[in-house]
């Protein structure tokens, strides 16, 4: 999951979420600026909620690495050594 991924699907849920409170706010009887401004509220927050998800699930479980490993010699390095 690359960061174009992550954009695409923050758009998504924030245009999914400013139609549906702009819908429901003017058929429960908001006028059309307000009903904008809330969906346009609505976009902005579950938007940025999507992809600081997004982020999290990518730098927390899609880039994880194994832990280091201690460098150990090759076998027999330490044969020729004199005490």
């Amino acid at each position: 999951m690359n960061d174009t991924i992550i954009n695409k699907i923050a758009v998504a849920c924030g245009l999914f979420s400013l139609t549906l409170v702009f819908l429901g706010s003017w058929l429960y009887g908001a006028r059309v600026a307000t009903s904008f401004i809330r969906g346009i509220e609505s976009f902005l927050v579950l938007g940025f909620l999507a992809w600081c998800v997004g982020k999290v699930i990518q730098v927390r479980f899609l880039n994880q690495t194994p832990p280091p490993q201690e460098d150990e010699p090759p076998k027999g390095e330490h044969i020729n050594q004199s005490a």
